[in-house]
């Protein structure tokens, strides 16, 4: 087996807030069948003591490294160590840390913070090696002289003529009748799904909040809300590489096509099964009502249908439908984030001024106008609408959180992650 290698031979990918993977060590090389050991290192990069936890996938198969957890101290490289047998092929090895915190709303749970690779290749075998020796008996056995027969058998051996050509072997008689062409799309299959009045149901405890998103309408909008839930079975890999953004970003952009709005979304994972991970979903929307147009899913709840369409763009493969259920609820608008005051872009801005404008009922700006004006002309416009709209005990930061913060946030983006602490 070859040295272990220096950290320069690994492929940093994330950069992490709380924790480095400085270092993950493996040989450069192993035949196949060869045990191979892996040690990640992950040092606290944070100025307090910080509960990391490391995962190793071989290949986005294998997770060999399964959610090892240590308290660090700051400063302190710990390491986390696991092996794997080598295949008849060259791997990646995919490091990925985690630190526990807990958010805002008092949720806690495990967020991803950095993640590296490290690739290891399939070594030439040359000449014999020694794989494994046995120890065996032998006692005393007469010499043989000359051929013995053992046993035999008889076997009856006829003229076969030679194959000519192609000859039929079996044949089967399938009644083919006339189908009319198929115009549009068709109802395959429909679910009943219950509407009731009442809170959601409560999270089961081994259930663990990984995303938590609130919307920009989620601070301008009052009134009638379907709170929806969708739990899933999936591969056991997909919990380490959720997309949280991207899905948010899916979320938003396909509720506004069916006419709805986005206000909160929770994703909670149960990695408590060892053969599959169980997602649950929850999203509160603005009423759709009816079926989801553009044939995506008709017969089926509009929600449900826009969550599945989110889940195949982030690539999550959904193994089977637990559970759905919708209720009917009501909606107050979210008090500000003081201690977050996000920095919407342009773009953010112009639909949340739309946003604002139809759900007041106030003469619609025009697009090529909104677009002429820069970042602050935008800001002042959505104060004056806060100012004319908003109770006054609530502040227009308390509607519309406009102005504050370092970096762009784009629409649907994970507030609740990125403003979570590790636990001290």
């Amino acid at each position: 087996m070859t040295p272990l290698l220096s950290v320069e031979a690994i492929t940093d990918i994330g950069v992490g807030t709380y924790t480095q993977i400085v270092a993950v060590e493996a040989p450069s090389s192993a035949a196949a069948g060869e045990m191979v050991p892996v040690t990640i290192k992950i040092k606290n990069i944070w100025t307090a003591s910080v509960h990391g936890a490391a995962i190793g996938v071989l290949d986005s198969e294998v997770r060999f490294i399964d959610w090892l957890k240590y308290w660090i101290p700051a400063g302190v490289t710990h390491s986390f160590s696991g092996s794997f047998i080598m295949p008849g092929r060259d791997v990646t090895i995919h490091a990925y840390s985690y630190y526990e915190g807990t958010d805002e709303y008092g949720y806690t749970g495990w967020y991803s913070d950095d993640e590296a690779e490290r690739d290891v290749r399939l070594a030439e075998v040359v000449g014999w090696q020694l794989l494994d020796t046995r120890l065996a008996g032998v006692g005393t056995i007469l010499p043989e002289v000359g051929w013995q027969l053992l046993d035999s058998r008889s076997i009856a051996v006829g003229s076969v003529p030679p194959v000519v050509g192609w000859q039929l072997l079996d044949s089967r008689s399938i009644a083919v009748g006339s189908i009319p062409p198929v115009v549009g799309w068709q109802l395959l299959d429909e679910k009943t799904v219950n509407i009731a009045a009442g809170p959601p149901e409560e999270i089961p405890p081994e259930y663990e909040l990984i995303q938590h998103t609130i919307s920009h309408f989620a601070y301008i909008y009052d009134g009638d809300v379907e709170v929806n839930t969708a739990t899933f079975k999936i591969d056991p890999f997909t919990p380490s590489a959720w997309a949280a953004k991207k899905f948010a970003d899916a979320l938003e952009s396909e509720a506004r096509k069916e006419g709805g709005r986005v206000l909160e979304t929770k994703v909670y994972v149960d990695t408590t099964p060892l053969l599959w991970t169980n997602i649950r979903i929850e999203v509160t929307g603005t009423p759709l009502g009816g079926e989801v147009g553009r044939g995506i899913a008709v017969g089926i709840a509009p929600w449900l249908a826009i969550i599945l369409v989110c889940l195949a763009i982030i690539a999550v493969i959904v193994v089977a439908t637990l559970a759905f259920k919708a209720i009917m609820a009501e909606f107050k608008k979210k008090p500000g984030l003081e201690d977050m005051k996000p920095a919407w872009g342009k773009e953010a801005l112009i639909l949340d001024i739309q946003d604002a404008e139809e759900h007041w009922e106030r003469p619609l700006t025009p697009v090529e106008t909104l677009e002429g004006m820069s970042e602050e002309e935008l800001r002042e416009l959505l104060d004056q609408i806060a100012e004319e709209e908003v109770a006054p005990e609530v502040s227009p930061w308390g509607v519309l959180a406009l102005v504050g913060g370092l970096g762009v946030v784009g629409i649907g983006a994970a507030l609740a992650l990125s403003a979570a602490r590790p636990r001290k």
